[in-house]
């Protein structure tokens, strides 16, 4: 599934089953991108930095050992403005129209335009 960006890199055929392992040794210092094959259309790309005269930037969130994922990510970074005032707000609105729709529900019943019944 990995592919290098200058084809230094290839895990070989994809596998559909969990659990399997690639490992590859780097020999000189540098920056090796790579990318998911399958799942490079939802972003899944990465860097493997070998050696000390690289600064340490950003993005993933775990630098020591391998496997290591993603930590916190911002929504925002990512393109979605969510303000967490708005989700409370959304969250009260829908809690109020369920409740004023029970009521009316219970106090008249059925629609008069809704067809069966007890006619």
């Amino acid at each position: 599934n990995v592919i290098g960006e200058d084809n230094d890199l290839d895990s070989g055929e994809p596998v559909a089953s969990s659990g399997v392992n690639y490992e590859y040794t780097f020999e000189e210092d540098g920056i090796y991108k790579y990318v998911c094959e399958p799942h490079l259309s939802l972003g899944m790309k990465g860097a493997v930095v070998v050696g000390t005269d690289y600064p340490a930037t950003g993005g993933g969130g775990g630098g020591g050992g391998g496997g290591e994922g993603g930590g916190d990510v911002d929504p925002e970074e990512m393109g979605v403005p969510i303000q967490p005032h708005f989700v409370g707000i959304g969250a009260v609105l829908m809690m109020l129209v369920s409740l004023v729709f029970t009521f009316f529900q219970l106090k008249y019943g059925e629609s008069p335009n809704t067809k069966g019944g007890n006619t």
